[in-house]
């Protein structure tokens, strides 16, 4: 399979969507992939052409080029189907360990509802256009999960995902992401196994706790 691959523009905007740029220093609107602002725009953004438009009537529009490159593992929002065996990723598979006593340990598969993207960084700079940067996933957009790109185009998990609480996502220390439920699985399997070894209070206590006759021997 090729790291890289070519999509039309009208492909890449149905599957992803875009937004628009503000470059005042240049006077121009600019179509961006995705519909998060880049980390390194700090200029206004809109939703819409003509919502920038609206907003900067005299200003140039430069959309997206008619062929988008992309690495060929780009994550691509699952659109409702669930549980398709793909090498593209369209689901993540979350360890998740938060609120034990209520709750448990549970592994929970969390569809691809949002790709978020970024120009390419500088390793990968004139090999692709864009880099898919983060994933919104599960029920009700539950997770955000960031990716990178190795220089081969490996697709990898930055760090754990952080949960939405309220309208900010934040890091609660309590997941863990995997692209495959077998990688799900191991983590949670060894995972219950230190929660078992720690429950076990009896042996890590026996040195420092009295026997029953010593008990009974100090009553009398």
């Amino acid at each position: 399979m090729s790291r890289i691959s070519k999509v039309s523009r009208e492909k890449a905007v149905k599957a992803f969507g875009s937004m628009w740029l503000v470059d005042d220093m240049g006077e121009r609107l600019c179509e961006h992939l995705g519909t998060r602002k880049p980390a390194l725009h700090f200029g206004d953004c809109f939703s819409d052409r003509d919502a920038a438009m609206a907003a900067r009537p005299t200003y140039e529009t430069v959309w997206l080029p008619e062929t988008i490159t992309l690495p060929t593992m780009t994550p691509v929002p699952q659109r409702g189907i669930v549980g398709g065996r793909t090498p593209i990723p369209r689901e993540l598979h979350v360890v998740e360990f938060g609120n034990l006593l209520e709750e448990g340990l549970r592994v929970v598969t969390a569809p691809i509802n949002r790709v978020q993207f970024e120009i390419a960084p500088p390793h990968l700079l004139g090999k692709v256009d864009f880099v898919a940067c983060a994933v919104i996933a599960g029920d009700s957009n539950r997770y955000r999960i960031l990716l990178e790109y190795d220089r081969d185009f490996g697709l990898n998990i930055a760090e754990n995902p952080t949960v939405l609480s309220g309208t900010e996502y934040a890091a609660t220390g309590q997941a863990m992401a995997f692209f495959s439920v077998e990688s799900a699985t191991r983590e949670a399997d060894r995972f219950a196994e230190g929660l078992r070894n720690a429950a076990d209070w009896r042996t890590r206590s026996a040195a420092s706790m009295p026997s029953v006759t010593e008990t009974v021997q100090a009553a009398e």
